[in-house]
């Protein structure tokens, strides 16, 4: 075995495209009724087969309404964060991200470990506005799309007592009779293991119409706004990640400086319950500000990319010890 290792060389293609192909066609060969899921680990560019972000991670969320889930691993500085990314969101799993390889066999055990206490899978969550509602839209970072009855939110799947965090925005014109109206019915789906039963909850969503001058004096909900702003915050180091995976680390550096003044200001009337999170978020915004201004372009990318994508796709999930900013 070591004289057949030893044989190989490397030459300089990574195709990528081809390695998932092949699993998604052994995952759908094996898969049961609960699925099954994909850990795709890569540690280049992608410069042979389909290397398009958006085609691939249109290939995942194919696969995941097929009912297989993909998570990405990105090992050491030198893969595409923006390709990698686009997989995990399509095929809503994780975006992970291991410098290390004490790191990345971490988070591959806590990938099985996931796999072994969920409970739920294949969740969503349909939000069906009222014809009072012009528009919705969901600040989380996850799949969405529309159909024909309203606004299909991706969840995934769940683990034992996991609680998640959804925000949605409506656009709602002035409404014409005062009292309660309702604006939304919201359908939660998901389905049970081991059973594999099937659930559905429909919850509806109101709103307490009163007179122009008796809105304009009420004082909006402090812990409402400080996850819109914790959301605004993940948008933020999205678009940072770009920046710096595209060279500008400048453009980078505002976007971090942007949030952060943003987090400064929303600090004092945040609710006491989630001034840890601010406090989290304010620490990574300076690991990355730190990262980018010492030329670490590349760490500072890939974590600004898998960050982004846990604390928007997972709000809620506690986060895995490893992916912490050292």
């Amino acid at each position: 075995m070591k004289r057949a290792i030893a044989k190989l060389d490397a030459c300089g293609s990574t195709d990528l495209s081809a390695g998932y192909l092949r699993g998604l066609q052994e995952a759908a060969r094996i898969a049961g009724p609960a699925g099954a899921n994909v850990l795709l680990i890569s540690d280049g560019h992608a410069n042979a087969g389909v290397t398009d972000a958006d085609t691939l991670g249109a290939i995942a969320a194919k696969a995941h309404a097929d009912n297989i889930t993909t998570s990405t691993l990105g090992y050491g500085l030198g893969y595409d964060e923006r390709l990698m990314s686009a997989i995990a969101r399509g095929g809503a799993g994780n975006e992970l991200f291991a410098e290390e390889a004490d790191t990345a066999g971490a988070l591959i055990a806590g990938e099985v470990e996931g796999l072994l206490s969920q409970t739920v899978q294949a969740a969503s969550l349909l939000i069906q506005p009222s014809p009072h509602v012009r528009a919705v839209h969901i600040v989380n970072d996850m799949p969405a799309t529309t159909t024909g009855d309203g606004l299909l939110a991706e969840l995934g799947n769940f683990y034992a007592d996991e609680t998640r965090k959804l925000l949605l925005t409506f656009d709602i014109p002035a409404i014409a009779t005062l009292g309660l109206a309702q604006v939304a019915t919201c359908q939660f789906t998901w389905v049970e293991l081991p059973t594999l039963a099937q659930h559905t909850i429909t919850v509806p969503l109101h709103v307490n119409v009163v007179p122009g001058d008796q809105a304009a004096g009420r004082v909006p909900d402090p812990t409402v706004r400080t996850e819109l702003i914790y959301l605004q915050v993940q948008q933020a180091k999205r678009r940072a990640s770009g920046h710096l995976s595209a060279g500008a680390p400048d453009a980078a550096l505002a976007e971090i400086r942007h949030a952060q003044d943003a987090l400064s200001d929303a600090l004092p009337a945040a609710p006491a319950h989630l001034h840890d999170d601010l406090t989290e978020e304010a620490t990574a915004l300076a690991y990355l500000s730190d990262q980018t201004e010492h030329g670490m372009i590349a760490r500072a990318a890939k974590y600004s990319s898998m960050d982004a994508a846990y604390k928007s796709g997972k709000r809620g999930r506690t986060r895995p010890p490893s992916s912490e900013p050292n």
